[in-house]
C-alpha cells in the first residue's frame, strides 16, 4: 500500500530511519507544483504529517541523521541552504548560508548535494556544494561546521577544484567518510570527461591531489570497513581497485560501465555492481565477485525485463542482518529480491503502484521493514528473515 503517504506526484527521496526508533521515518519530497518539504511517520510509514513547522522547502535532496543524538535533523533545500531541527522535525531553524565566491568575484548560491556528519564529533558537518549554472575552477565547494551548523567555512575546499568537483546539480560522486576514520574523506568529481578523486586523512585540513586522475573513480565507491585502504570505484568502464588507500589503481575483472556498487558488509570479499545506465545505454546486467573483484559472474536469473527493456538498477541494498538477501531498486519495474547471495531474483512489489523506485532503506531490530522511495511516495513492507528458495528435485 502507499503506506499513508500524501497523494500526488512526490519525490521521496532519500529516506532516514530513526535508528533508536525504526518506526519513525522521515522523507523529503518535491510535489508537482515545485513545492517540497519534509514528512516524519513515526508508525512504519502507515501515515505522514508535515515536519516543516510552517516553513516551505523546495527540493529536498539531502537528508541526515545526527549519530549520536536522533533527536537532530539536518536537511538541504535546493539553494535556500542547510536547516536543522533539534525536534525530530517539530520545528526546524535555517543555518548560515552557504555562499559561494571565487576571487574574480564570481559568486553565487551553493546547491548541497551531499551532507556527511562525523559520527565520532557529531557537531563537525561537511557540505559539498554545486554551482547550478556552470563551474569555476576558483570556486570552494566543501564547507565544513564544527558547531552544529550554526557557522560554515569553506576553508576546507580542495583549492582549484571547483570544477573538477563538478559544479552542476546532481554530478558525479558525492563526498563519502571512511566508516572506520571520520578524518578520512573522499570526493569525487571529473572535468572534461576525465575522473578524480580526491582524498583527506585530516577532515579536510589537507587534500591529495588529484588520485586516480582520468582512470577510477566517477559514479561510485565502496570501501572495505576492515581494510580501509581498499576501494572500489565504478565508471562507465568498469571497476577499478585501490589496495593502498587510493594512491593507485588497477582495473577489476569487470569493464562495464558501473552506476551502483554494493559491498558486502559481512564478507567484504563479495561485491555486487549494477551496470550500464548512462544515458541510452541503460541496464546491461547484474554482477557479482566473491573473489575481491578479481572476477565477475552475471547474476541475472529473474531480470530477463530489465535487460530486455534496458531498464536501470537505481538502487542495491544488502540486508545488514542476512548477506544472503538482497533487493535491487529499479526504474520502471519496483523491487525485485534475492534470498541466495543473487543467484535468482523475485519481483517483490506486493502493493508496491510506483515502479519508479529512487531509494531503498531497512530498519534495524526483531521486526524489518522495507522502505522504497518512488517518484510516487513512500512505501513499505515487513520483511522477516526469508527462507532460500528449496532447490528443485
Amino acid at each position: 500500500m502507499n503506506a499513508g503517504f500524501p497523494s500526488g506526484n512526490l519525490i521521496a527521496s532519500p529516506i532516514v530511519i530513526d535508528p533508536r526508533a525504526p518506526a519513525t521515518l522521515y522523507a523529503g519530497y518535491l510535489d508537482g507544483t515545485g513545492t517540497g518539504g519534509i514528512l516524519k511517520s513515526t508508525d512504519r510509514a502507515a501515515s505522514w504529517n508535515p515536519a516543516n513547522a510552517g516553513r516551505s522547502f523546495v527540493d529536498i535532496r539531502v537528508l541526515a541523521m545526527d549519530p549520536v543524538n536522533a533527536d537532530t535533523i539536518y536537511t538541504a533545500a535546493g539553494t535556500d541552504g542547510v536547516f536543522k531541527s533539534v525536534d525530530r522535525g517539530a520545528s526546524w531553524t535555517k543555518l548560515a548560508a552557504l555562499q559561494l565566491s571565487a576571487e574574480w568575484g564570481f559568486s553565487g548560491r551553493a546547491y548541497t548535494r551531499s551532507l556527511l556528519i562525523d559520527f565520532v564529533r557529531p557537531n563537525i558537518l561537511y557540505a559539498l556544494t554545486a554551482r547550478v549554472d556552470g563551474c569555476h575552477f576558483l570556486d570552494r565547494l566543501l564547507f565544513q561546521s564544527t558547531d552544529g551548523g550554526a557557522t560554515w567555512s569553506n576553508s576546507v575546499s580542495p583549492p582549484g577544484s571547483g570544477c573538477i568537483l563538478l559544479g552542476y546539480v546532481g554530478g558525479a560522486l558525492p563526498m563519502v567518510m571512511d566508516p572506520t576514520d571520520s578524518n578520512r574523506l573522499y570526493a569525487g568529481g571529473d572535468f572534461d570527461g576525465d575522473y578524480a578523486l580526491l582524498k583527506s586523512t585530516d577532515a579536510g585540513a589537507s587534500w591529495s591531489n588529484r588520485l586516480g586522475w582520468g582512470c577510477c573513480v566517477g559514479n561510485a565507491l565502496a570501501i572495505d570497513p576492515t581494510n580501509p585502504a581498499i576501494l572500489y570505484g565504478g565508471t562507465p568502464s568498469g571497476v577499478s581497485k585501490s589496495t593502498d588507500g587510493a594512491a593507485t589503481w588497477r582495473d577489476t575483472g569487470l569493464s562495464i560501465g558501473v552506476n551502483v556498487l554494493a559491498l558486502d558488509p559481512a564478507r567484504p570479499s563479495i561485491l555486487y555492481a549494477a551496470t550500464g545506465g548512462f544515458g541510452s545505454s541503460g541496464f546491461a546486467g547484474l554482477f557479482k565477485s566473491t573473489d575481491s573483484g578479481a572476477s565477475w559472474l552475471p547474476i541475472n536469473n529473474g531480470l530477463a525485463s530489465l535487460i530486455d527493456t534496458r531498464s536501470p538498477v537505481t538502487a542495491l541494498l544488502i540486508d545488514p542482518a542476512n548477506s544472503n538477501v538482497l533487493y535491487a531498486g529499479t526504474s520502471g519495474y519496483g523491487v525485485f529480491r534475492s534470498t541466495n547471495g543473487g543467484a535468482t531474483w523475485s519481483l517483490f512489489n506486493d502493493g508496491l503502484t510506483n515502479l519508479h523506485v529512487r531509494v531503498l532503506a531497512i530498519s534495524k531490530g526483531g521486526s524489518k521493514t522495507l522502505y522504497a522511495g518512488t517518484s510516487g511516495g513512500v512505501f513499505q513492507i515487513g520483511v522477516g528473515t526469508p527462507r532460500p528458495p528449496r532447490a528443485r528435485p
